[in-house]
């Protein structure tokens, strides 16, 4: 447990030696804490707990700026961790703000995966991989298992896991840092344990690697080549990780094989600086281990928790009013895994938080609507984006849909498909992948036939059986087999994809990224399929992808298709990334799950179906209810002028009308912050003050490339040429 309940030595602020520069503008308008975290001790590793809305990534950013512009630091030394590859680039993008003219190229700045994939390229020759190798994503995986297990059943050898199932056993034993080889067989996995073998014979054949394969071989190298373990250990002498809670077991060890060590193992060397908040740690079922990990950190780094040198507190809220600070304390104050911290805030006066019963789930939708409905019509200039109602399972969306369609109120499902999982879009990054590395044989399996080319069924198992027979990727194979190379169709086929390589090979120096995907696209038939049948909306979306390519290029100054390709793959990792990724300018509420919410905030938040056995979750029997408590904590710090929490008397299962009994969270509360108001009351009624707009912002995708509202249509420019 974190929290200790004996007395011990108060320190403050003030105990603490900042090294000021009052002029700095790095530093000038930061509080006394965040001036703490910037200008610590560069000999001195440390623990930022930082709360919601504290301004977390303006103190990483200036730490690494102060770093470089006052501590004689060098942009190589430095190895930043972030959670997602839109947060890097803002830093990165922060950065050369606060610092003209600086060069950043050499600092190595990324999620673990990205960095893990930019070592791998260094180090590909001792993992014995080459230096295209392709990055899968989940989907991927998904029809890589379905393959193999059509592949193994036969009569004598059946199975009763689903492929996803199975997926999920292998990613959590790579979590785990297990291999197929060590894995002590059972009953009940000896069935997977054969698939993850299979599994691990094909990506290596492939030269493809899943995600936590990136994080699984860094760590295993680092490990056996001691040499290169002390060579990075050296040359990364600061080493600073952000959302510090979300980082697994995994991530963990690599993160201590980088820790630049005394002969005696008593003192470690490089100064780590560790961001987080243990009271958002959400994503215990992803593997994130944070009790486990900050226990860990506090320990190799020999750092004590009472000292406020090792463990700065970021508490100043800049997000939330007082009265949504003091429900979200005192909710969170009842977990005891914590190190603790209390937000607060100068945004005073804020409205008490509405209480709403209702009779049963239709209730509930159709009052929180109409209130939205109130909203909206008395205060025009409130936007509909700033209002979200949040829910703990995807599956409660069907009620406030039908309640705000009912309404005529437009609204949009936060976590729906994501760009890069349409599709078209996968299909045309298929026909990129396969022209990048001749071997990829899942992109050959969906494009060989798409568009259509009339290659039957025959043809295609001959393809598999004669590749597997020969060793070789489906493509080599029907280059080499005359019977079939001959056939026109296939010789089409394999034109298409050599000519294609050869003309971005060729006019490699003129060509830009954006402009290779075009041709490809033109030339393979996707678009003129798509022409043909008037998909418009497919057409939008390949266009999009030629915007985001040519926004690749700017940002990176690269027009490497590998390079790009490798990116948007480790883009994927993440199910929410902050950001309302959307190319609709339509303004709608917004409709997500808290999981989906963390890193967003609204002016006025929702937060319904506060029953017990629904929030907090008892899924199957299984409540952990210090993570449920801390996911209550984060829907509540996700507002940041109005709350309004819900609950039903009656909710239907399978059918069934069942009694529910409200959320202990609610009781958690204190009452004195409530405004309860019961179905039969009159109509809340929004606050009379003024209510001030709030700026529309251009909002980025989760590569963190703006969609394509800012860049002209490339398809439409290309035809005006």
């Amino acid at each position: 447990m974190y929290r200790k309940k004996k007395t011990t030595k108060v320190f403050t602020t003030t105990d603490i030696i900042i090294n000021e520069i009052n002029d700095d503008k790095l530093l000038y308008d930061l509080n006394s804490e965040q001036k703490c975290a910037v200008t610590c001790s560069t000999d001195q590793s440390t623990l930022v707990l930082s709360g919601a809305g504290s301004g977390k990534t303006r103190v990483l950013t200036s730490r690494i700026a102060y770093l470089l512009k006052n501590c004689n630091v060098k942009s190589y030394q430095i190895f930043a961790v972030t959670f997602t590859n839109k947060a890097a680039l803002e830093i990165r993008r922060r950065i050369s703000q606060m610092l003209p003219g600086i060069q950043l190229n050499d600092m190595w700045l990324g999620t673990f995966h990205g960095l893990a994939n930019r070592f791998l390229r260094i180090h590909c020759k001792m993992v014995n991989l080459h230096n295209d190798f392709v990055i899968i994503d989940p989907d991927d995986q998904l029809s890589i298992v379905k393959k193999i297990l059509k592949d193994e059943i036969n009569e004598n050898n059946f199975y009763t896991d689903k492929p996803k199932a199975i997926v999920n056993y292998i990613n959590k034993c790579k979590e785990e840092g297990k291999r197929s080889s060590n894995i002590i067989l059972n009953k009940e996995n000896n069935f997977k344990q054969l698939i993850y073998t299979k599994y691990e014979k094909y990506l290596h054949e492939e030269n493809k690697v899943d995600f936590a394969e990136l994080i699984l071989l860094t760590k295993e190298l680092l490990e056996k080549e001691i040499d290169l373990r002390i060579h990075y250990s050296k040359k990364f002498q600061f080493i600073l990780i952000d959302e510090f809670q979300d980082t697994s077991t995994l991530q963990m060890d690599w993160l201590k094989l980088m820790m630049d060590r005394d002969d005696k193992n008593k003192i470690v060397r490089n100064c780590f600086m560790a961001v987080g908040d243990d009271d958002q740690s959400i994503y215990a079922f992803r593997g994130a281990q944070c009790v486990h990990n900050i226990e860990e950190y506090l320990k190799t780094l020999y750092l004590d928790r009472e000292n406020p040198a090792h463990i700065i507190k970021l508490e100043r809220n800049y997000r939330s009013t007082n009265i949504v600070l003091e429900a979200a304390n005192a909710v969170i104050d009842h977990n005891h895994s914590r190190l603790g911290k209390n937000l607060w805030t100068e945004i005073k006066n804020g409205e008490q938080i509405e209480l709403f019963e209702a009779t049963d789930a239709t209730d509930e939708a159709g009052h929180i609507v109409e209130v939205i409905r109130n909203f909206i019509y008395r205060y025009p200039n409130i936007l509909p984006s700033q209002i979200a109602i949040l829910y703990r399972t995807n599956a409660q969306s069907r009620e406030f849909e039908q309640a705000l369609m009912n309404g005529g109120i437009k609204y949009r499902i936060y976590g729906g498909i994501k760009f890069y999982q349409r599709s078209e879009i996968k299909s045309a990054l298929a026909y990129l992948r396969l022209i990048q590395n001749e071997n990829d044989n899942d992109a050959f399996r969906r494009i060989i036939n798409f568009p259509a080319r009339s290659i039957g069924k025959a043809t295609l198992e001959k393809i598999e059986n004669g590749a597997k027979e020969k060793q070789c990727s489906l493509f080599s194979y029907i280059q080499l087999d005359s019977s079939l190379s001959k056939q026109k169709k296939i010789y089409d086929f394999i034109n298409l994809i050599n000519q294609c390589k050869q003309t971005i090979l060729d006019k490699d120096k003129t060509m830009e990224l954006y402009e290779q995907a075009l041709y490809i696209f033109e030339q393979s038939g996707l678009m003129e399929s798509y022409q043909r049948k008037q998909e418009v909306e497919r057409l939008q979306n390949l266009s999009e992808l030629c915007n985001a390519m040519k926004q690749f290029s700017q940002l990176y100054n690269t027009n490497d298709l590998t390079q790009y390709l490798s990116t948007i793959a480790l883009d994927t990792t993440n199910t929410s990334d902050g950001t309302l990724d959307t190319t609709d300018e339509t303004e709608r509420v917004q409709l997500m799950t808290i999981h989906g919410a963390k890193g967003l905030e609204f002016h006025y938040v929702f937060i319904a179906g506060l029953v017990q056995d629904l929030f907090p979750s008892n899924f199957f029997g299984n409540c952990d209810i210090e993570e449920e408590r801390r996911l209550m904590y984060v829907a509540i710090t996700r507002a940041k002028r109005y709350l309004h929490m819900s609950y039903s008397e009656t909710r239907s299962n399978y059918g069934q009308q069942e009694t529910c009994q409200r959320s202990q969270f609610i009781s958690e509360i204190p009452k004195r912050l409530l405004h309860v108001n019961h179905e039969n009351n009159e109509m809340y009624e929004p606050p009379k003050k003024k209510i001030h707009s709030i700026k529309q912002m251009t909002m980025s995708t989760q590569n963190g490339f703006i969609t394509g509202k800012n860049l002209m249509n490339v398809v439409q420019q290309n035809k005006k040429k």
